[in-house]
């Protein structure tokens, strides 16, 4: 897994997250950087979430952090493309996540909304 496709796999779901009316409707109001790090590439992105839309991934981490990721970037790629469940690899220690527990649940159900159709 190369920076570059990861990067791919972010846009991805960005694009697939403001497609979904469903992921829309739970993003409403809802405005956060997610610094995603892939612990194994030295790599940082920001997905910025603003008034409910994601607008971009930034190559970078951007300030403020809300909440940040962290795993291999295999188990990334498989949490963002919906074929990993996000709270199992926490539980499994495959993934390292801080910020609100509230932020935590509303991810999980957009990545599992995303992925359903």
């Amino acid at each position: 897994m190369t920076p570059e496709e990861l990067t791919a796999i972010l846009e991805d779901f960005r694009e697939k997250a403001n497609a979904n009316p469903i992921v829309r409707k739970m993003l409403k109001e809802w405005t956060r950087n997610i610094h995603v790090t892939a612990t194994d590439l030295g790599s940082v992105w920001t997905i910025v979430v603003d008034n409910g839309t994601v607008t971009r991934v930034a190559p970078e981490g951007l300030e403020p952090r809300d909440i940040h990721i962290q795993a291999v970037a295999g188990a990334l790629a498989g949490i963002f493309r919906g074929e990993l469940n996000p709270a199992k690899e926490f539980a499994r220690g495959n993934l390292k996540f801080t910020g609100s527990a509230k932020d935590e649940m509303r991810l999980d159900a957009i990545i599992q909304y995303i992925w359903e159709d």
